[in-house]
């Protein structure tokens, strides 16, 4: 357990005519410290994921051999000083049929 201080909401305003449901989502909290956190998952057009960091530039690399890799670089990441975070679509590098391991660096 931890101490939260909230510093500002987002509501979404009701529309007329539609009825008010559950949420279909659960919220989620990212504390970002000294390294970046790497969220993936697959969508309907292919990888993508979220870098969770402090701002500054990110180099984004893949292997597709965990066992013996080969890091191969597939771009920076900027993170601004505004959202703490990017969601970067991979598009099919590497390959969705291969395995497909990511890390960034700073």
């Amino acid at each position: 357990v931890f101490p939260m201080h909230i510093s500002s909401l987002t509501a979404t305003p009701a529309i007329d005519g539609v009825t008010p449901t559950m949420l279909s989502t659960d919220g989620k909290v990212i504390i970002v410290g000294t390294k970046a956190l790497l969220e993936a998952r697959l969508t309907s057009i292919g990888r993508e994921l979220t870098v969770y960091g402090r701002p500054g530039t990110y180099f984004l690399q893949y292997s597709t051999n965990l066992a013996n890799p080969v890091w191969t670089l597939r771009g920076q990441i900027s993170i601004p000083s505004t959202n703490l975070f990017r969601v970067v679509p991979t598009g099919n590098t590497p390959s969705t049929n291969v395995n497909g391991i990511f890390r960034v660096r700073q």
